[in-house]
């Protein structure tokens, strides 16, 4: 009776305390205290159980819970949920820098969903998982952007629960290069109209990707492309994003000159190199470090001397340069309105550059034949199998 008396009283001194004082209590009383207030479980220091303990209140929905990514079934834990939702790795689909992605299946419906788990041990892993989780939300419903199902978050790992996607543009891709699968220009057409669709909504939320790449651009059985993983997004503001990392290929100029230019147009350019990629089998800059990369897209624009100050003087001018493409000569007469594009989208001053939606109503390369239309993956899945 005593030690309710006490739960009772500190539950409702949590409710209107500091986080600070939280903690300190949690580790004096040494169980799970539960908030009247907002429902959240406030994991204790030193729990007396294996129980998975929530740190964030969680939405409506299926969830898995596991307390490691080695363990062959997710249990569900204590807590606002039913006993039954229980889930089970199938496969690894993918490892990544913040986590990796599994596929798994909830098995009373037999409903097959992907689970990616990350490291939050540290301020910045913690801050990324926040980040894609509120990108997701606030993107939830779109159909060209991944369908978000829940979250959950334990003492030093995160997971995402997630619609499952077959394929993404990378292994269509590199398919392709081997020779054993083509695109067509119809389904590459419908593939970046997708894309630039989705970075319409994404912008127009007050979110920037920042890390827009064939591995992220995910595509159904029936054809329709889904950007993924917003580990790395930023919400839009008025002072200079800092750790930026966006991969290597994909990444603009400004954000190896100046971060104070840096904007939603970052995604722009990287949707210019993916276009490139999509039509001719060549990025615009290989992959390289340092001052090779400068060198690299100093000579892609046709700017010469040193190239640091070169690009530096091409970001801040007007009418700044477009790349000149010399590497694509053979791809001119069958692919000139893409290529008229993808200038348009990497134009050197990120001011200048073509937004999405003007790309979408403006452009010749939509509007002429062959038309748009959904990839069909029935002979992908064949080679993929």
């Amino acid at each position: 009776m005593r030690l309710q008396n006490i739960q009772r009283a500190t539950s409702s001194f949590i409710s209107r305390g500091s986080q600070r004082m939280k903690s300190a209590l949690q580790r004096w009383i040494g169980f799970c205290i539960h908030c009247a207030s907002c429902g959240c479980h406030y994991a204790s220091s030193a729990p007396k159980s294996k129980d998975v303990r929530l740190e964030e209140p969680l939405p409506a929905g299926p969830r898995p819970y596991a307390q490691s990514p080695k363990d062959t079934n997710l249990k569900a834990a204590q807590g606002n949920r039913n006993e039954g939702d229980m889930f089970l790795f199938l496969q690894l689909l993918g490892r990544g820098s913040y986590g990796d992605v599994h596929k798994v299946q909830e098995q009373n419906s037999r409903h097959v969903f992907a689970y990616k788990l990350s490291d939050i041990s540290t301020t910045f892993r913690k801050s990324a998982f926040f980040k894609e989780v509120f990108a997701l939300r606030q993107l939830k419903g779109h159909i060209n952007v991944v369908r978000y199902v829940s979250h959950d978050v334990y003492s030093k790992e995160g997971g995402i629960l997630m619609e499952f996607v077959d394929y993404n543009v990378k292994q269509l891709l590199t398919l392709r290069d081997k020779k054993k699968f083509q695109l067509k220009a119809s389904w590459i057409k419908s593939i970046v109209m997708d894309l630039l669709t989705a970075v319409c909504h994404i912008h127009s939320r007050g979110i920037i990707h920042f890390d827009l790449k064939p591995q992220n651009l995910l595509i159904t059985r029936s054809g329709v492309l889904k950007v993924a993983d917003f580990g790395l997004s930023e919400q839009r503001k008025d002072r200079p994003f800092k750790d930026l990392k966006v991969t290597q290929p994909y990444r603009p100029p400004e954000c190896y000159l100046c971060r104070s230019l840096v904007d939603s147009m970052a995604d722009l350019w990287s949707c210019g190199v993916i276009l490139l990629e999509l039509v001719t089998g060549q990025r615009l800059v290989p992959r390289s470090r340092g001052r090779e990369c400068l060198r690299h897209l100093a000579s892609a624009y046709g700017l010469r001397g040193n190239p640091y100050c070169a690009l530096w003087r091409a970001l801040r001018e007007e009418n700044s340069p477009k790349p000149r493409l010399n590497n694509f000569p053979l791809h001119r007469d069958r692919w000139g309105s893409a290529i008229s594009l993808a200038r348009c989208l990497l134009r050197c001053n990120p001011k200048e550059r073509t937004e999405a939606k003007t790309a979408l109503q403006n452009a010749l390369y939509f509007s002429e034949k062959p038309y748009p239309t959904r990839p069909d993956l029935v002979c992908f899945e064949k080679l993929q199998g």
